[in-house]
């Protein structure tokens, strides 16, 4: 009577372990998830287009991108876009399913492992402790981000291989074989790491065999399958997909790449703390292969047949880390990120498989070891460790990660209302689309969401149309700023007045800022109309970044209202004038003939000729001779005009400068920057570059300069 009592009193209990992960990852999802397109999502939404005009076909789907095939992803993608007018969530709620049905099919492999501990507390602590960190939200970069829903597929089809494979013998060999193959193909076209996935469940393939000879004709066959996957899956890839494996990195540092791959393995109970993470990884590195060495040497093969899914699942998540580690490691080196990098949220929902991996192992031993008082003590403190590093985990991913994620998903969203006429100079805005090639394109692309109800990305329209809607009294006590006023940002104030004539609405009212007789964003915010029903004005304020203004010339400044109805924007009453300057050069002179080479532009043999959206490069080199301080930057005016349109760095190598000087001082005085043509004025004009010379306190020119021709909009024609 005891015992058939004893299950029903632990049922409750047990539950609660398993769920508690999920009730709590739930509500996460549905306050941090990222609301619109992002990073990688923006490429791959032209599939959008190609089936709205019915021009989609099977290369769509399965075309390459960033050395992933993402055909079963964009299949689970895109008719759930058309369905749900692209509504984010239900990606990360799919993500979500993926995960748990993963967590069912380990906990159901652990049950045919261990069959006569199945009911015990033993068995539920340790795979209670296998869905904590599943579900840990030290992952919020692949819960919070639809796309990422690829992962969760990859790791769900391994581990329904590794249970097919795992199946008892009435199971026929070669139908669990081929069932196997099923779920590594879906893999390997949703996500790369789906081609390596074949590699690690190779044990569980062998120890699949009655006898060595069996085993190895199936690892053979196993191979073959993997060879042909990975032919069809190479085809297309070209240069401009793989990610490049710079072995001299590796050689040059060894320690680098092993603390960046140990710090990997650590990186899901340590996020926070490289250090931490380290020493982390090379406990669950060495406990993975240390456990599979003693159990082989004590209990021989047959430990190793009923271990092979853990085996597999443990190498998986290895094989991923060194994958990462080749392509990722050189380039946390060259960004300045260092180790830093290995922490990567993203990276967790592989490398986690391999705690899962130990601690099931670990269960194995436990079950055929008398000594359970040994591995209670023992497994209470692994529980409380873990368990304590999954909430410090927990906090500093909602701090550090999830409210980021929040306020980013915002600020794109605000940005996308205004898009389609943002000035290409203001970097808190493109910067959230920088993965796609070109401004022009990112117009493109969100105009073709926004016609098709998936992302809010109106038209805007600038118009002559005159309307008493209101006006701007402006508070600027001064208006010369340097360009790194407020690290790089303007606050502009003042009092805003709505009049009577303003269409009633109960959206919020959208505020932009241009230049005067330029019809593009620089600025814009959104008020609540509520805030101006009872009150004649309201206290306004305003940030503008200083980069979307030419250096030292002065910039009438316009506000725009957004007619509610028409999508219009309306000129409110009231301007002011803004003027930026480099730091610390207020009032320069300009000398346009100085006695001295200051540098050269490299120019070309006749003038340049470009449409009013084309970009250019243009380089150079510029220097103070003998001076022990040398310019740091370049600026660039048009024609005569005493003010800069734009400005880039002095920091390239310029070995042929330093050999006609003979001077080291000259051994970075390059430069090379990308300009735009809309900067400049229709028709012939020519550019100058100037370096600021502090001794004489004037700018001086370069000695050469660079002609150009920009055609008027309307024009076809090269004059």
């Amino acid at each position: 009577m005891i015992r058939k009592v004893y299950p029903q009193i632990l049922a409750k209990p047990v539950i609660l372990i398993y769920l508690l992960p999920i009730v709590v990852l739930i509500p996460f999802i549905f306050l941090y998830g990222f609301r619109v397109p992002m990073m990688d999502e923006w490429p791959i939404a032209v599939i959008f287009d190609t089936i709205a005009t019915g021009k989609a076909g099977l290369i769509d789907f399965i075309e390459i991108y960033n050395d992933h095939r993402y055909f079963f992803l964009r299949l689970i993608i895109v008719p759930l876009a058309f369905l749900s007018g692209w509504n984010k969530i239900y990606e990360m709620l799919i993500s979500l399913i993926f995960a748990i049905v993963n967590a069912i099919f380990i906990v159901k492999i652990s049950q045919q492992q261990n069959p006569k501990i199945s009911s015990s507390k033993l068995f539920h602590t340790v795979n209670g402790l296998s869905c904590l960190i599943m579900f840990s939200l030290i992952q919020y970069q692949n819960w919070l981000w639809g796309l990422q829903l690829g992962v969760f597929l990859v790791n769900l089809c391994v581990t329904i291989t590794l249970f097919i494979l795992s199946l008892s013998q009435k199971f026929y060999e070669r139908k669990r074989l081929i069932f196997a193959v099923l779920p590594m193909i879906i893999a390997s076209f949703t996500m790369a790491q789906g081609i390596i996935s074949w590699l690690a469940i190779l044990p569980s393939v062998f120890l699949m065999g009655k006898n060595p000879k069996t085993g190895l004709k199936y690892v053979l066959i196993w191979l073959g399958l993997f060879g042909v996957t990975t032919i069809v899956y190479s085809w297309g890839y070209n240069s401009d997909n793989p990610t490049r494996f710079n072995i001299a990195f590796f050689i040059e540092y060894p320690i680098f790449c092993w603390q960046f791959f140990l710090i990997m393995l650590g990186a899901p109970l340590a996020q926070y703390s490289t250090q931490l993470a380290n020493f982390l990884g090379i406990i669950v590195f060495f406990s993975f292969a240390v456990g599979i060495i003693r159990g082989w040497q004590t209990r021989g093969l047959e430990f190793l047949r009923i271990i092979a899914p853990w085996i597999g699942l443990g190498l998986f998540a290895l094989l991923f880390a060194i994958i990462t580690t080749f392509g990722r490691a050189e380039v946390a080196l060259l960004l300045n990120q260092g180790l830093d990098f290995a922490l990567a949220s993203r990276f967790t929902t592989n490398s986690l498989l391999l705690w899962i991996a130990v601690l099931q192992i670990g269960l194995y031993f436990a079950s055929q070891d008398l000594n359970i008082t040994r591995w209670k003590w023992g497994l209470s403190s692994v529980a409380i460790l873990i368990i304590f590093l999954t909430g410090i985990n927990s906090v500093y991913a909602i701090e550090q990660g999830a409210k980021n994620y929040r306020k980013v998903s915002e600020d794109t969203q605000n940005c996308l209302k205004v898009i389609q006429v943002l000035d290409d100079r203001v970097p808190i805005c493109w910067n959230w689309f920088e993965i796609l090639q070109s401004h022009d394109i990112t117009r493109q692309r969100t105009t073709i969401l926004n016609d098709l109800g998936m992302i809010n990305s109106p038209d805007l329209k600038f118009t002559d149309r005159k309307a008493n809607y209101g006006s701007f009294v402006w508070d600027n006590s001064q208006n010369v700023f340097p360009l790194s006023h407020n690290n790089g940002w303007i606050m502009l104030k003042g009092k805003l007045k709505i009049n009577a004539p303003f269409p009633k609405t109960n959206s919020p009212y959208l505020f932009i800022l241009s230049r005067e007789n330029q019809p593009s964003v620089i600025s814009f915010v959104e008020t609540d109309p509520k805030l101006l029903t009872h009150r004649k004005q309201l206290k306004f304020q305003i940030a503008v970044p200083t980069l979307v203004f030419n250096l030292y010339q002065k910039t009438p400044i316009q506000v725009w209202i957004r007619d509610p109805n028409t999508q219009e924007l309306i000129a409110l009453a009231g301007e002011t004038q803004i003027t930026v300057t480099p730091d610390n050069i207020p009032n320069p002179r300009f000398n346009r003939q100085p006695q001295q080479v200051y540098g050269y532009i490299t120019v070309t043999p006749t003038s340049l000729i470009l449409n009013p959206k084309d970009v250019f490069n243009l380089d150079g080199w510029a220097g103070f001779g003998d001076r022990d301080k040398q310019p740091d930057r370049v600026f660039f005016s048009y024609g005569d005009e005493n003010f800069f349109f734009a400005q880039t760095e002095i920091n390239l190598d310029t070995p042929h400068v330093v050999k006609h000087f003979n001077s080291d001082r000259y051994r970075r005085s390059g430069w090379l920057t990308e300009l735009s043509a809309q900067y400049l004025p229709p028709g012939e004009t020519i550019i100058r570059a100037w370096v600021y010379d502090p001794d004489a306190e004037e700018f001086v020119t370069l000695n050469t300069v660079f002609p150009v021709f920009v055609r008027s909009k309307d024009s076809d024609r090269i004059p």
